[in-house]
């Protein structure tokens, strides 16, 4: 697949690879995905592959932390492997134990650093205990990937249950929130840091208004605190892979 579209407005970078057949998720990331990270104290800036980082042309992302929610699976699971390639202390963060464990294990058996935490991004106490444990046991987060989200409910709006419609909203809109907010004093005390927030290019779609509400919301959420935040060194971006075969 190629690299379809690279926008970039007010802090925020979306690139979308189009659409990727089973299997080559982890591939794409690794290969095409490039994210903006500080390359050390007082502000510099490098524009990174998290690709290959033997081979000279990945970054070096040694002695940083970064967090992924969701990233037990699809791609979630992918960017954690490419950033802990690129030499990053890597926390899997999702409900589900069995799988942030084994995306855990996989990159500790590779020899990278990994640990697995449960918490559900829509539980503000969870998730701040999660992010304390994270800091106590791999250091300050340099890197939170806001990936965690739910497609459903898919149907004709008309036909759905307002309760069910807002769940998602919860999950992929107040969950970024919440662990935005979170995470931002530490890096704001730091200067330095980068949320990315994983968005969706492929909208409006019928049926998925839920969705596609909460995805567009994100973007703007995104532009806006990027506004607010760069001037204490952070940085946040809004990326949007495209559609990929996997479980969300």
């Amino acid at each position: 697949m190629q690299l379809l579209q690279r926008n970039v407005l007010a802090g925020k970078r979306e690139l979308d690879f189009g659409r990727n057949r089973r299997g080559c998720v982890a591939k794409r990331l690794r290969d095409v995905a490039r994210l903006t990270f500080y390359s050390g104290v007082g502000g510099e800036e490098r524009s990174v592959s998290v690709s290959n980082r033997s081979n000279g042309k990945g970054v070096d992302l040694q002695a940083q932390t970064a967090v992924v929610t969701g990233g037990g699976r699809g791609i979630g699971r992918a960017i954690a492997l490419a950033l802990a390639e690129a030499g990053a202390r890597v926390a899997v963060l999702s409900r589900t134990h069995g799988e942030v464990a084994e995306t855990a294990g996989t990159i500790e058996e590779a020899g990278g650093r990994a640990q697995a935490y449960l918490a559900d991004v829509t539980d503000a106490p969870a998730i701040r205990a999660a992010v304390a444990r994270i800091e106590q046991s791999l250091g300050g987060v340099d890197v939170w990937v806001n990936n965690a989200a739910q497609a459903g409910p898919i149907r004709p709006f008309e036909e759905t249950e307002v309760d069910e419609w807002w769940r998602t909203m919860e999950v992929n809109l107040r969950g970024p929130v919440l662990c935005t907010r979170t995470v931002l004093p530490g890096m704001i005390a730091r200067r330095r840091g980068r949320i990315i927030n994983i968005v969706s290019s492929a909208i409006p779609i019928p049926y998925f208004s839920s969705y596609s509400t909460g995805k567009t919301a994100l973007v703007r959420f995104t532009e806006t605190i990027a506004e607010e935040t760069k001037r204490h060194g952070i940085r946040m971006f809004a990326l949007g892979p495209g559609t990929v075969r996997t479980t969300m």
